[in-house]
C-alpha cells in the first residue's frame, strides 16, 4: 500500500502471520500535493489507535517526503486504525490514518 495522505483514510489488509511494510507518500503527485515546494519531513510518529493491542509495529522510518511502517501479527477479523503524524521543516503538522483489516485464515 502506498497511501497518498489525500483521502480521509485508505484501507489495507494482511494475514496475521505476515510481516509487511506500508508507506505514505506525503508528496503525492496529485493536485495539490500535501508537501509544498522545498518542504521536508523532519519527524514522523506512528500509533495504532484502535484494535485489541495484538498488532505490532516492528519498524518505522521516514524520508524527506514519505513515512514507512512495518506491521506484524494482529487478530484475524479485527480492524485496526493506524495513524501517522508528521512535522515538517516549515512548521506544519500532517495526520493520515489508514484502516488495517486482519484477514481470516483461508
Amino acid at each position: 500500500m502506498n497511501y497518498n495522505g489525500q483521502s480521509p483514510y485508505a484501507k489495507a489488509s494482511k494475514y496475521a502471520e505476515e510481516v509487511l511494510d506500508y508507506g505514505i507518500d506525503w508528496y503525492y503527485s496529485g493536485e495539490p500535493p500535501w508537501l509544498i515546494l522545498d518542504e521536508s519531513i523532519i519527524a514522523s510518529s506512528w500509533a495504532i489507535t484502535t484494535g485489541d493491542g495484538q498488532m505490532n509495529v516492528d519498524q518505522t522510518d521516514f524520508t524527506q517526503t514519505g513515512a514507512m511502517i512495518q506491521l506484524s501479527a494482529g487478530t484475524p477479523g479485527m480492524i485496526y486504525m493506524v495513524k501517522n503524524t508528521i512535522v515538517t521543516d516549515k512548521g506544519r503538522t500532517g495526520v493520515a490514518v489508514f484502516e488495517m483489516t486482519i484477514k481470516l485464515a483461508a
